[in-house]
């Protein structure tokens, strides 16, 4: 399998990327123990600065994506309820081998309200997971 797991974080409160935004990757084992992989923290784009799984590393499995939101907000100094409405945000989702695929893109949009004391506020997540295979018998389109 080859592809890479890549991350894209928008702050909708302020309207612009998440900036700075704490962020860990996690592989749960079929044991079922959750192990580190890495933290990363986004860039003034929003993105990190590398895959967050490059295609070396890309295995099968069940992972964890998990968000620092209030600390975000809390830094960018959003009056939070306490507790906050959303503080560490999981995001679970599995990787597999699928042969004769091509390239497949998921990008899935979750829009996260965190409810303050000034109102709400909205972050907007993208998770993108690219797998690249080679295959002469994929189906026509169409």
């Amino acid at each position: 399998m080859t592809g890479k797991l890549t991350t894209h974080v928008l702050d909708l409160y302020h309207g612009r990327p998440a900036k700075e935004m704490q962020i860990e990757l996690w592989y749960k084992d079929p044991g079922g123990s959750r192990n580190p992989i890495r933290r990363v923290q986004t860039n003034d784009d929003g993105r990190v600065d590398r895959p967050l799984l490059a295609e070396n590393e890309m295995k099968p499995g069940v992972y964890e994506l998990v968000f620092d939101v209030a600390a975000y907000f809390l830094a960018q100094k959003v009056e939070l309820t306490t507790p906050p409405f959303l503080d560490r945000v999981p995001i679970r989702f599995g990787i597999g081998c699928r042969s004769g695929l091509g390239s497949i893109t998921l990008t899935p949009t979750i829009t996260f309200p965190c409810w303050s004391l000034l109102g709400h506020t909205a972050l907007t997540v993208a998770v993108s997971l690219r797998e690249h295979e080679k295959s002469d018998s994929l189906p026509p389109e169409g």
